[in-house]
């Protein structure tokens, strides 16, 4: 059976609601790198996270085992 070499990158971006700055500069660092650990229990990898305080970037290799859906959950 031949193998897939299929490779998909999500950019996804979420904001806090309202737009309301929510990640201070104290807290960003954190959440930037408790991120990728969260992507690495659903079988991604992440590429590179940032964001500032009303919302994030995310570009990550999408797992070819989990839905979309499951992972945007999860890191909400």
């Amino acid at each position: 059976m031949p193998k897939s070499l299929a490779q998909i990158y999500v950019h996804l971006i979420f904001s806090t609601k309202g737009r309301e700055p929510f990640s201070t500069e104290a807290v960003r660092p954190q959440l930037h790198r408790y991120l990728p650990k969260l992507l690495r229990e659903y079988d991604s990898k992440h590429v590179v996270v940032g964001g500032v305080e009303d919302h994030v970037h995310i570009l990550f290799e999408m797992s070819k085992m989990r839905p979309a859906s499951k992972i945007v959950e999860r890191l909400k």
